[in-house]
């Protein structure tokens, strides 16, 4: 603005006139003021905050905003990060609001608490208040912060995160630090984090699998055995403990994080770690095999025409029956060969544990560990059962037989396709309800702060009822 008065208009920018004075006065002036120009800083929102936000929406996970500025700047930040979504009931309140509604009206404020997505004008005090809130009703929190005053709160919550740029304060009190200070790692940790929690729990119901088929198949294959021995050899056994564990935990549990890991929402942190689902898969497959290993014992000579028997054989090595060498080597050899197919086969059906129904999705790009423990058992397998006959107590098999074995192996994968396509239900809690209100409230929250703005993480009570009489007890009066 300049003083209209004893100068000449000169031309400051294109389309642009001002008067100009040749010397400014001594009292600022009030009238014959000219508007040349309106001017706005904005800070930018980084490209890649929106889709992490998005992200934790589809995994389950609630992010809220807390942050010193006022109301309505804040409403904008939170609505261009998707954090705040008008059509979702979302509520956003002020720091001076929060604090006297949790003296005044604590149940108000549990009512609101579940669909808080921002609260603006916050002081330190109302940040830590609102973590503690969030895990006494039984959430996991995760917090993310740069400055001192996040210190508190960092502190508190279940995990904090720190940026790489805050305080020593901050980063002390925290349990993690970021190194490229963005709030999409967050995400990405917990993709990982979940893809760890995953392949622990593939490996488990494979190895349970394969541990209660050949254990009941030891007892219960002896029993009805013609020559009364175990129908897998003692080496034979080896060889399956070591598929089972050593190449099965590295073949399962080195698979690489995807995108599915978010579209799911999060494990009940209270559940057991075997699932109602993993039990099924381990009852059903196992069941599956000890079935088929047992009519292998029994009839599996009469169908693979096994007839390696020698009068000179003692019973130990096989015995006469409708015409076919019974417990001789070449049966013994199809039962082995049998087992161990089924239990390669079942690797496929153990890279599921939450029903979705192809289990070969994904092979190349994340399970290439898989493939290459597949390629060196097969080999090791054709190896043992064709060349390595005195070592492993085995026979060459006939081309009709290494057919007949892989088919009834086969039958594993239109079984876990069946298991899979089952709905089962798991374990939850119940649904906590805000006093007086119909509504559900969310399952699990994330928020996270800083000195300006902030984003974190939370999940599910563990009893509702006790969670929240605990918060009255604990709000201040």
């Amino acid at each position: 603005t300049s003083p209209a008065p004893r100068s000449s208009p000169k031309l400051i920018s294109p389309g642009v006139a001002a008067e100009i004075p040749e010397a400014l006065p001594e009292e600022e002036p009030t009238s014959g003021l000219v508007l040349i120009a309106v001017l706005g800083i904005q800070d930018p929102i980084r490209e890649e905050v929106r889709k992490a936000v998005l992200d934790c929406h589809s995994a389950g996970i609630a992010v809220r905003m807390v942050t010193g500025d006022h109301l309505h700047t804040a409403m904008v930040v939170a609505k261009s990060c998707g954090i705040f979504q008008d059509g979702e009931a979302h509520f956003a309140m002020e720091g001076p609001e929060f604090e006297q509604m949790s003296r005044n009206s604590p149940e108000r404020l549990l009512q609101v608490l579940p669909r808080l997505r921002v609260l603006a004008r916050s002081s330190p005090a109302n940040k830590q208040q609102l973590v503690r809130l969030l895990t006494e009703m039984g959430e996991v929190v995760g917090v993310t912060g740069d400055g001192t005053n996040d210190a508190p709160a960092l502190k508190l919550a279940n995990v904090g995160f720190a940026m790489r740029s805050g305080t020593d304060v901050a980063k002390a009190a925290s349990g993690m630090v970021l190194l490229d200070n963005n709030f999409a790692t967050v995400v990405r940790a917990v993709m990982w984090g979940r893809s760890v929690n995953d392949n622990v729990r593939k490996f488990l119901q494979f190895q349970l699998t394969v541990n209660l088929s050949t254990v009941l198949l030891t007892f219960i294959g002896s029993a009805v055995s013609a020559t009364n021995a175990e129908p897998l050899k003692t080496v034979q056994l080896l060889w399956v403990n070591l598929l089972q564990d050593t190449l099965a935990a590295l073949a399962l549990a080195t698979e690489r994080p995807t995108e599915a890991n978010l579209r799911r929402p999060p494990t009940y942190k209270g559940g057991p770690l075997i699932s109602r689902r993993m039990w099924a898969f381990v009852v059903m497959h196992g069941v599956f095999q000890l079935s088929i290993m047992l009519l292998l014992v029994s009839q599996g000579h009469v169908w693979f025409r096994c007839r390696d028997c020698s009068p000179g054989r003692t019973m130990e090595e096989g015995v006469w029956d409708h015409g076919f060498c019974r417990g001789g080597l070449e049966h013994t050899t199809v039962l082995f060969n049998t087992f161990v197919w089924m239990t390669l086969l079942n690797l496929f059906n153990a890279r599921r544990v939450y029903g979705e129904l192809n289990c070969f999705s994904g092979l190349l790009l994340y399970s290439r560990p898989l493939l290459a423990v597949l390629a060196i058992s097969v080999t090791f397998q054709v190896f043992a059962v064709e060349l390595a006959g005195p070592f492993m107590k085995t026979t060459p098999l006939r081309g009709v037989q290494w057919m007949g074995c892989l088919a009834l192996a086969a039958l594993e994968l239109p079984l876990g396709l069946l298991l899979r396509a089952i709905p089962i239900g798991e374990y939850s809690p119940a649904p906590m309800e805000p006093i007086g209100d119909p509504a559900r409230a969310d399952l699990h929250s994330v928020f996270a702060m800083s000195a300006q703005t902030g984003m974190g993480m939370s999940f599910r009570p563990i009893d509702p009822e006790e969670a929240r009489q605990q918060q009255l007890q604990r709000m201040p009066s």
